[in-house]
């Protein structure tokens, strides 16, 4: 029995990469004013990020619904296939929800795990699901691993700017202000959609630095993909990777830019990392 892979918009893959991966991706939508656009279909990220700080006001995101999933469900479970959905946090989108309501209606086999993220740490569990497929696993077992491993994955991203954190209600002025004016860059923990912060450094490239020696201490599991991440500055990721190649080794890596639904909060000329922490 064959596995089809679904994922949402959000896995930040490029179209190309979608096709060569033979996985069927459903966008969300991010609208500036009277313009919606579907994620990683009608906007580039570049163009997002030329948009994003053109606009005086957060441009709005907006979720997957029941109804969208479900004739996705039907379309490619026609033939018989087993179906595996992957999708952004719960604790980042009402996505997960939508996914789960419309499996219920669904009468075929089929699985809805939550990536636990968004964004790159996302895409590498897509990766790993696919070649788990092409070993020729069944959702099932592709399903109980992919929820087993999630539990040690992180992102550590330096932020470049705390403007869109205030703009979302996530920051007060004076905070945003005071970290302005002193050119303060958080670094920050994401895991499970949650967000705590780990450190504040003067700069981004401090801030980098600081990120690149906490990732290579903590230590992660080498044996999985590792990502690094950038909104719209890809020379910071490579710096970034640059870094952390003199403290570590790892086998697979992703090398990806934040889209436009993970971008309308993030900002540009942030730089991350995704990884999973070795297991204890």
């Amino acid at each position: 029995m064959s596995v089809k892979i679904i994922v949402d918009s959000t896995c930040d893959f490029e179209p190309e990469e979608r096709q060569a991966l033979g996985i069927e991706m459903i966008p969300l939508t991010v609208q500036f004013g009277e313009e919606i656009f579907r994620d990683g279909i009608d906007i580039t990220k570049e163009e997002f990020f030329q948009r994003l700080r053109a606009s005086k006001e957060l441009p709005h995101t907006s979720q997957i619904n029941p109804a969208t999933f479900l004739e996705v469900y039907e379309r490619l479970g026609a033939d018989g296939s087993e179906l595996l959905v992957m999708t952004i946090s719960k604790n980042l989108s009402g996505t997960y929800q939508s996914a789960c309501v419309a499996a219920e209606q669904y009468t075929g086999k089929i699985r809805v795990v939550d990536s636990s993220l968004a964004t790159t740490a996302f895409a590498m569990m897509v990766r790993i699901a696919c070649r788990m497929r092409d070993e020729g696993h069944t959702v099932d077992e592709i399903a109980d691993y992919l929820e087993k491993i999630r539990e040690r994955l992180v992102i550590i991203c330096c932020m470049n700017t705390l403007e869109y954190l205030h703009k979302g209600g996530r920051l007060s002025a004076t905070v945003t202000i005071l970290g302005g004016m002193l050119n303060i860059k958080p670094v920050v923990l994401i895991k499970d959609g949650h967000i705590s912060i780990l450190h504040k450094a003067r700069g981004i490239k401090a801030a980098a630095r600081w990120m690149v020696d906490y990732v290579a201490e903590t230590g992660f599991d080498a044996s999985l993909p590792i990502g690094f991440i950038h909104s719209d500055n890809p020379e910071g990721a490579v710096e970034v990777r640059s870094m952390l190649a003199e403290k570590a080794t790892w086998g697979e890596e992703m090398t990806q830019g934040i889209g436009p639904v993970i971008g309308t909060h993030i900002g540009d000329g942030c730089v991350a990392i995704a990884c999973f922490w070795k297991e204890k």
